[in-house]
């Protein structure tokens, strides 16, 4: 093979300049003159591992550093020849935003959720962005560490000059969504933004005016401010989401090792930001009674994104005994449903895998009257009611139509909003969403309402982890069982008898009371019943009882069947005992 001749070099470009100002102008501008030099940057040729001549810019301008480089290049051409080079040498070069697109298909592939999806990369890019990370060389544990600390500490603020400020410059968008996807955030979010007073227009059907993404960028800017910082749970999302990250360049062979292994989360039990609880069971009662006929100011029946009174009361009740997320809620269709059961196993409500957090099918058995509370529900105020209800019970009286078992239960985008729709029926009820100390009744509360409600009833805790689908019992007991103080203190009168002889319950206190507290037991309140009390009385107690407290406790030695009935105080000046 032919050497080759003048590895580094110099190539020639072709410039245009104006004539008046010796400045340089692009191609095609009237008057500009061509003009033709060597380049600064410094270029090298080289052979591949395929034998191919290849031309690259070093970007360099000094020769000593282009040896350097191009001898860096020629060695890794002879590894990747020779089945020894790295694979990951290829990627250290990619962009970033590279890395994260490929990422994004391959949880996309996992069948994750699109929102857990969207959620996990908008995390990776905002500590990117924040930590300056560009290249994959860049990656570093103790920047990201850094990051966060001071993100819990004060809020992250948008400042200008950030690639998110040249892109709104005249950007608008039309829906929910599209600003969702701008910010990489969720459709939620950008509703709450709303509700909370961002520049943001209500989408309808006759109302699609564009949004100003400038604007909305300025008052997220004026709203995050040093009580906005992020809570400990919420660095621990990111912090997982990293690791995940890096471990997924390992497996990809993208990296050698996980640039994030050693991040760590932080016990978050310090700072609750969102803390959940339960409502009484006539709390409970007085929500569905108050939904079911729950109005609008103009008299008409409150529909929250499709949904009337009486689907979100059967959704309440179906979510508090069941114990079932929003998402899989959302999932639930009319085959999904098993009303009539059989004689060896209760009515059933199934969840498919994708929809379920652990990703495994979930078969929640449901009481009978619950069941029976659906099916009247389906028949009496769902459309093609009977139809449906047929094809769950297995019934063949009325030939379901074509698709009609495939109908969603509860349709529509409900579950985005889940938390706002629950909030405004507790209202109408005269239920607190948020109660004196801070905690919250939101829609994942029905869950822990579930769970509370099984320990209340004295399910065992293993039974109750099942029920709740948790693979660490710690999980059930410790976040998801709320129990009043009035309960626990309840129980102990399921606790056995003391092995204590009876006598009369207002002597026996009365005497206990004044022997504890060192007092003279009154002689009315023992007379008759002094060698009763304590006729049977095992040995300990007799002496205990005999002692008075004293005599073991001062030092002193007190023999069997021999005691002072009046045992003198320890001389402390002299050292010794006085009898």
């Amino acid at each position: 093979m032919p050497r080759l001749r003048k590895q580094l070099f110099r190539p020639k470009i072709v410039r245009y300049v104006d004539p008046a100002t010796q400045t340089r102008v692009p191609k095609g501008t009237k008057g500009a003159k061509r003009k033709r030099e060597r380049s600064e940057i410094i270029w090298a040729r080289y052979r591949d591992e395929h034998g191919n001549t290849q031309e690259v810019s070093l970007g360099v301008t000094d020769w000593e550093c282009a040896q350097k480089l191009l001898a860096d290049l020629i060695v890794k051409a002879e590894r990747r020849r020779s089945g020894i080079a790295h694979a990951y040498e290829e990627f250290l070069i990619l962009p970033l935003a590279e890395h994260l697109a490929a990422y994004q298909k391959h949880l996309e592939a996992k069948a994750d959720t699109p929102e857990h999806v969207q959620l996990t990369i908008a995390r990776l890019r905002t500590v990117f962005d924040g930590c300056e990370f560009r290249l994959l060389k860049d990656l570093h544990e103790g920047r990201a560490a850094h990051w966060l600390h001071e993100a819990r500490s004060y809020a992250p603020r948008l400042e200008l000059g950030t690639p998110l400020t040249i892109a709104c410059r005249g950007a608008t968008a039309k829906s929910y969504r599209d600003i969702a996807r701008f910010f990489q955030v969720s459709v939620s979010a950008v509703e709450k933004w709303r509700r909370d007073g961002a520049p943001i227009a209500r989408v309808t059907r006759k109302n699609a005016r564009p949004n100003d993404l400038e604007a909305i960028r300025r008052w997220r800017l004026d709203r995050e401010t040093s009580k906005s910082r992020i809570g400990k749970s919420t660095s621990n999302h990111y912090v997982r989401a990293l690791r995940s990250f890096g471990a997924w360049l390992v497996r990809a062979r993208r990296s050698l090792e996980n640039p994030f292994a050693g991040l760590t989360a932080l016990r978050a039990t310090d700072d609750i930001r969102h803390e959940r609880r339960t409502i009484s069971g006539a709390d409970f009662e007085k929500l569905i009674a108050a939904t079911r006929v729950r109005k609008r100011r103009n008299g008409k029946p409150a529909v929250f994104r499709g949904l009337n009174g009486i689907d979100r009361a059967m959704l309440y009740l179906v979510a508090a005994n069941t114990g079932f997320r929003a998402s899989e809620l959302a999932s639930l269709r009319v085959d999904s449903l098993n009303l009539a059961g059989d004689a060896n196993a209760y009515p059933s409500i199934r969840v498919e895998a994708r929809y379920t957090k652990n990703k495994e099918a979930a078969e929640q058995p449901i009481r009978p009257d619950l069941a029976a509370a659906i099916a009247a529900w389906l028949l009496q105020n769902r459309g093609e009611a009977r139809r449906r209800t047929a094809a769950a019970d297995g019934s063949q009286a009325v030939p379901p139509r074509e698709n009609a078992a495939h109908a969603k239960l509860w349709p529509g985008t409900w579950h985005e909003e889940a938390a706002d729709m629950l909030r405004r029926d507790l209202a109408s009820a005269g239920i607190a969403y948020r109660d004196a100390a801070g905690r919250v009744f939101d829609f994942h509360a029905l869950r822990h309402q579930f769970i509370s409600t099984l320990a209340a009833a004295g399910v065992h805790p293993k039974t109750a982890q099942t029920l709740a689908r948790h693979k660490s019992i710690r999980l059930t007991l410790d976040r998801y069982t709320h129990l009043a103080p009035s309960g626990a203190a309840s129980a102990l009168d399921n606790l056995p008898e003391l092995p204590w002889p009876s006598t009369d319950e207002r002597e026996k206190s009365v005497a206990s009371v004044a022997l504890w507290e060192e007092k003279p037991v009154p002689r009315e309140a023992t007379a008759g019943h002094e060698a009763r009390a304590f006729s049977g009385l095992p040995e300990t107690t007799k002496a205990l009882a005999s002692k008075g407290f004293g005599g073991d406790s001062l030092g002193q030695k007190t023999e069997r069947g021999r005691r002072d009935s009046n045992p003198q105080p320890p001389d402390r000046q002299s050292g010794t005992l006085t009898n």
